[in-house]
């Protein structure tokens, strides 16, 4: 029949797992108990939601990422080299303080210096 067959009372006959599913500033999570229970799939998720919400350095980390992302991808054409900058930097202590900290603005000024210096 070309259709997968989802049963929320039945988790042995079930073909697709549909988790619950929550998103907080680019972070998506998603979350399932495989049929034990869709109200502590939603329960764990809420926990988890909240535990995000009040981690304000991951948070501020998550803005500053997507800021460095979305210019690495203007300015840096080649994607092995954007990714090795990546690895680079999820290792680099400065970058990291001003991610921690949300300084959006110099996190990108440094690096561009980095990005910069490769070109």
């Amino acid at each position: 029949m070309r259709k997968f067959f989802n049963d929320a009372t039945n988790a042995e006959e079930t073909e697709v797992v549909v988790p619950f599913e929550g998103e907080i500033n680019g972070i998506r999570i998603a979350v399932t108990t495989e049929g034990l229970s869709g109200i502590v799939a939603r329960r764990t998720l809420d926990k988890i939601m909240n535990m995000l919400r009040g981690d304000e350095e991951l948070m501020n980390m998550a803005r500053v990422w997507y800021a460095v992302k979305s210019k690495l991808k203007e300015v840096v054409s080649d994607v092995r080299t954007r990714l090795n900058l990546y690895m680079e930097l999820d290792s680099d202590e400065k970058f990291n303080e001003l991610a921690r900290k949300g300084l959006v603005n110099e996190a990108l000024n440094y690096v561009m210096s980095r990005a910069s210096s490769r070109n």
